[in-house]
């Protein structure tokens, strides 16, 4: 077996590397489930994967050599893997979206014109209702919001109340 010479390097500097290369690593990763077929179906986003089988052949290639050199990367600067928990991903990027979707609300589509009454009558409670469960995605993955706010209090800073059923009817408060 080769034996590494491990490269001295100061904290700062093999911090500063072992972010970017990680980075790097993780964007490498959605290549290749894109390499691999990945599309994504949902309602308002959607991918289309036109790459051909020689393309994909390629793509995996060049992604394979790249991670033989960040492995020798990492034995050589003694750089650690970073370890990511899928429900503190979760949990970070729903409790910071919520805000975008309490800013889709009437009171605060003003900045943009006047908002017509039947505008805001459908797409209120309806935004409630996605903030809502948004809320609830966060919880399940077993997380609390910050102190600066909540999906919870979503409610009360939009003023809305009342849920948005599956089928698009209204129901009442339920207090």
């Amino acid at each position: 077996m080769k034996r590494i010479n491990v490269i001295p390097l100061s904290e700062n500097h093999r911090r500063a590397i072992s972010i970017r290369v990680r980075l790097l690593d993780e964007m490498l990763g959605e290549f290749e489930q894109y390499a691999r077929g990945r599309e994504i179906h949902s309602v308002f986003y959607q991918e289309v994967n036109n790459l051909s089988p020689s393309q994909r052949r390629l793509v995996l290639a060049d992604i394979e050599r790249m991670r033989r050199l960040m492995r020798e990367m990492k034995a050589t600067l003694g750089l650690e893997p970073g370890v990511e928990n899928v429900g503190r991903l979760i949990w970070g990027k729903s409790s910071a979206f919520w805000q975008v979707l309490i800013e889709t609300t009437s009171k605060h589509l003003k900045g943009y014109g006047d908002v017509p009454p039947e505008l805001a009558r459908y797409l209120d409670p309806r935004m409630e209702t996605l903030i809502k469960h948004l809320g609830m995605v966060t919880r399940h993955v077993g997380g609390r919001p910050t102190d600066e706010g909540s999906p919870d209090d979503a409610q009360e800073e939009t003023g809305l109340r009342g849920e948005v059923t599956d089928d698009g009817t209204q129901e009442p408060h339920k207090a």
